[in-house]
Order: C-alpha cells, then sequence, then structure tokens
C-alpha cells in the first residue's frame, strides 16, 4: 500500500511537468512586451542634461530641417516651373497666323526663302514678354524682381545658344515639313500629327501663298526649338541666383537672428524641460520595463527550480 508522502510526491511532481509546460509560453510574452516596450521608450527624445546638449541638439535641429534650409523645397519648386514652362509650349489652333503676319509687317526686298534676322528676333520679344514675365515673375519675391528682370531683358536682346539641343529639336520639327505641304497640296487632311504636340490645324493655310507659309513654318519651327532653350536657361539661371540669394540672406542675416533669438530669450534653458506628457510615458515605461524585467528573472528562477525538482 501506498503511503500519503508517496502520494504526495507524486501529485507535485505532476503538477511540475504541467507548470514546466506552462512557464516557457508565459516568458515568451514577458520577453515580447518587454522588447515592445523598450522600443517605445528608445523613441521618446533624448533627455537634456545640459545647456551644452541642448545647443548641439538645436544645431543638428537646425541643420536638417527642411522647412528650415529650403534646398529639398527649392528643387521641387524649380523642378514644378521648369514642367510648367515646357507644358505652356502649344501649337494654337490658328497654326503659323502669327508667323505669316509678322512676315508680312516686314516684308520688302529680300531673298526668297529666307527669313530675315529681324523677324526672329521681334517675335522671340513678343514670346518673352508675354510667356516668361507670367510664368516666371509670379514665383519671384520683391527682393529677387530685379534680378529675374534683368535676365527676361537679357533674352529679349540676343538669341544664341551653344545648346547642340536647339539644332537638333530643330531639325526634328522641320522633318515634317514634306508632310505639312503634302497635306495642303494634295487636300488629303486638314490636319498634321506633331510628336510631342498633337494634331495641328491646317487647313486654314491652304489660301496662304506657299513660298509664305513655308517661312512661317520655318520660323514657327525655329522658334518652337529655340523656346526650349529659353525656358530651360531661364530656370537654370534662376535656380543659381535664387540658391545665391537665398545663402547670403541666410548666412548674412537669418543665422544671426534666429541663434539670437534662441538664445537670449530662454530657449536653450527651455529645452532643458521635457513637456509633462512626454515625462509621464517616459516614467511609465521605465517602471513597466522594470516590473517585466523582474518577472522575467523570477519566472526562469522558478523554471529552474521545477527542473532540479522534477530530476
Amino acid at each position: 500500500m501506498v503511503g500519503i508522502p508517496v502520494l504526495a510526491h507524486r501529485l507535485v511532481q505532476i503538477q511540475s511537468v504541467i507548470i514546466s509546460k506552462c512557464l516557457p509560453e508565459i516568458v515568451k510574452k514577458i520577453d515580447e512586451r518587454l522588447k515592445v516596450s523598450v522600443l517605445d521608450l528608445n523613441k521618446l527624445p533624448r533627455i537634456l542634461k545640459s545647456e551644452t546638449d541642448a545647443m548641439a541638439t538645436f544645431i543638428k535641429i537646425y541643420e536638417n530641417d527642411k522647412q528650415m534650409h529650403c534646398d529639398a523645397r527649392l528643387v521641387e519648386m524649380l523642378d514644378k516651373l521648369s514642367k510648367d514652362l515646357q507644358a505652356s509650349i502649344k501649337f494654337s489652333e490658328s497654326f503659323l497666323i502669327e508667323e505669316i503676319q509678322f512676315l508680312e509687317e516686314v516684308k520688302g526686298i529680300r531673298l526668297p526663302h529666307f527669313i530675315p534676322h529681324l523677324v526672329f528676333l521681334r517675335l522671340l520679344k513678343k514670346k518673352v514678354n508675354s510667356k516668361a514675365t507670367e510664368h516666371v515673375m509670379s514665383k519671384m519675391k520683391a527682393k529677387f524682381v530685379e534680378k529675374v528682370i534683368e535676365m527676361i531683358e537679357m533674352e529679349k536682346i540676343t538669341d544664341y545658344t551653344c545648346d547642340p539641343d536647339f539644332i537638333t529639336s530643330y531639325n526634328k520639327l522641320m522633318n515634317y515639313h514634306a508632310q505639312f505641304s503634302n497635306l495642303l497640296t494634295s487636300y488629303m487632311s486638314n490636319s498634321i500629327n506633331v510628336e510631342g504636340y498633337g494634331s495641328i490645324n491646317i487647313g486654314h493655310l491652304r489660301e496662304v501663298p506657299e513660298n509664305t507659309r513655308n517661312q512661317a513654318f520655318d520660323l514657327k519651327m525655329m522658334m518652337t526649338a529655340y523656346w526650349k532653350i529659353v525656358l530651360k536657361r531661364m530656370v537654370d539661371c534662376l535656380a543659381l541666383q535664387l540658391r545665391f540669394f537665398i545663402q547670403r540672406v541666410v548666412n548674412m542675416e537669418m543665422e544671426m537672428e534666429i541663434v539670437s533669438e534662441v538664445m537670449g530669450g530662454g530657449g536653450i534653458e527651455k529645452m532643458l524641460n521635457e513637456p509633462p506628457s512626454t515625462s509621464k510615458k517616459r516614467e511609465r515605461l521605465q517602471n513597466s520595463i522594470a516590473l517585466l524585467q523582474e518577472s522575467k528573472e523570477t519566472m526562469e528562477q522558478v523554471m529552474d527550480g521545477v527542473v532540479v525538482s522534477f530530476d
């Protein structure tokens, strides 16, 4: 007959086996919760213990803040400006009419099939006045307006570029001249498709003398190719001038004012005081981590005791 002590010992062994199967899962959950709490604590701002720490943190924020130096925002604005300007290059419904009017205004004794330089320059001035001023001037601050005006005036004075893209673009557009002439003489269609510009109405040009419309076509394609260069040059110049202008203002005026405001207005001392909400959250997480670590250690000791007792 088995005695009571033997039965009690047997029951303890059975309970130990049951508990030993549950304890690893409990420890695992405690460990997972501990990792989450530690991660949340590390996400909180670092405690600033001295004015030196506060000043170092301020300088780091000032150097990295996108809103402070605006480099990224400046690039975004210039990219958008470039896209807006390039998108403004479109052929109107009255295709070549403007060019024909300019040719009529400067009629005189000249070689056939030769476009006077004056015609191109006058048309260029009109485009600069109507488009560049509208798209560029509206985006500049008052202190920068003078530089923008100078740039626009320079574009109106001289039609020059060493950019090889001009010839490439001009030749590509002039390749449509044969198709343009055939469509007008054969009455096959009242429109022509030009890559990048879509379908263009040309039916109204059949009554125009062939020599005049050929010169107008040449002038239009020359202006279209050159205008892309002008817009690209404007954006490049704006980027350089604007970046230089902003850097000079920041270095000479704003940086000293910002540092003076922070140092003189008690801003550094205020940075040492942690917000109450952050302080409470930090305290709660620290207490939770301490309790979880203690619980984990206790459970590990219990598991060791259970194994030893079982053995």
